[in-house]
Formats: C-alpha cells, sequence, structure tokens
C-alpha cells in the first residue's frame, strides 16, 4: 500500500473539528435543557399559584375586607360584604387614609420573595394559605397603594418604608414571618436590622 493511500486512510478515520464541535453542543443543550431549563420552569414563580382572596370563616368578608375591618381605627361602614369607609393607618408612611379603594392588603413578605425564599417547592393549598394567612396580625396589613408599588416583592436589603419610625417593626416582622414559615433570610438582613434597631 501506498504511503498517500495509508494517509487519506487516516483521514477518513479522523472526526472533524466541526463534527467533534456540533457533538459537544448537542449534549450540551441536552444537559442544560434536562438539568437546569426543565428545574427553572418547574419553579418559575406564577402568582396564580397562590389563588385569591377567600372568606374563610364563611362571614361574608374575604380577607381583604376582614384585614381592612380588622385595622380601621374607627368603626368600619360594610354594605354588601365589603368595607366603604373607615379610618386606616399606613404604617409605611404613616399617613392616615378613609377610603378602602387607596388602600393594597400587603403581604409583608411578598409572594415572589417567599417563593425564591422556599416557597417555590408549596403545595398550591399551601400558598393560598400563606395568601390568606390571618392568624398573625402583621402577616398582612393595609397600607397605601403608592408605597405598596413601591416595595413590590424587594426584602429590607433593599427597600424599607419610609415611615422611619416603623423600620425597626418591619424589620423584625420580616424576619418572624420567616422563620415561622421556614423561608430563608437574605444575605444582609441582619447589618440592616441592626442598623434600623440600634438601641432598640
Amino acid at each position: 500500500m501506498s504511503i498517500i493511500n495509508r494517509n487519506n486512510r487516516r483521514r477518513k478515520n479522523k472526526l472533524s473539528p466541526i463534527y467533534v464541535l456540533l457533538i459537544i453542543i448537542i449534549f450540551a443543550l441536552y444537559y442544560y435543557y434536562k438539568n437546569i431549563y426543565k428545574s427553572n420552569l418547574i419553579n418559575e414563580y406564577n402568582r396564580k399559584d397562590w389563588g385569591n382572596w377567600i372568606d374563610e370563616d364563611k362571614n361574608g368578608l374575604n380577607t381583604r375586607h376582614e384585614v381592612l375591618a380588622e385595622e380601621s381605627l374607627i368603626k368600619p361602614v360594610i354594605s354588601n360584604n365589603k368595607v366603604i369607609k373607615g379610618k386606616w393607618l399606613d404604617k409605611y408612611t404613616g399617613k392616615y387614609f378613609t377610603n378602602p379603594s387607596d388602600l393594597d392588603i400587603d403581604h409583608l413578605v411578598p409572594l415572589k420573595n417567599a417563593h425564591i425564599s422556599g416557597a417555590s417547592n408549596w403545595s398550591k393549598k399551601k400558598k393560598n394559605r400563606y395568601y390568606n394567612y390571618l392568624k398573625y396580625d402583621n402577616h398582612l396589613i393595609a397600607v397605601s397603594k403608592s408605597a405598596n408599588r413601591n416595595k413590590s416583592d424587594k426584602s429590607p436589603v433593599n427597600w424599607l418604608p419610609p415611615n422611619k419610625e416603623y423600620q425597626c417593626e418591619y424589620v423584625r416582622e420580616w424576619f418572624k414571618i420567616k422563620t415561622a414559615w421556614g423561608l430563608t433570610i437574605e444575605e444582609g438582613f441582619d447589618e440592616v436590622s441592626n442598623r434600623v434597631c440600634k438601641g432598640k
């Protein structure tokens, strides 16, 4: 056999670099899809998983209006199973409100924050229980819509109530709620807590 023929055979037996690269890319994409993408998709936050307000005690008021009735500083006016008038202190801003349409019912630890802190694997039933939980006074609070929008899903590391007199209580309640529900505490939380609660 000539030297030329032997060299040609060696070339045919070798995989081209492009073919090898293609195989590597295919395996990499398969690994990503199976182990990362699908996992992220399963654990992706979905607001619908948490449900809506319910009337747990069957008294006609759903959770939103239970909170409004409970937190009103005067006897609330109720019509057609809805609180239509009262007086509320928004602890986030320190301002008073008399029109419930100006208020949101805020989860002190927001749903999305709870999700990334350990609630992603909760059942929908447990998520809805968290959404409507009334057995702890500060789990749900009536606050101004503007303050709630500004807070969004941020933790105390990134957002604190503008009402400085409430900041220490806020971070303490945050810690209590997260601990009670087995949720993780954010990195940097202790530093914020020590700062706003210094001397208190």
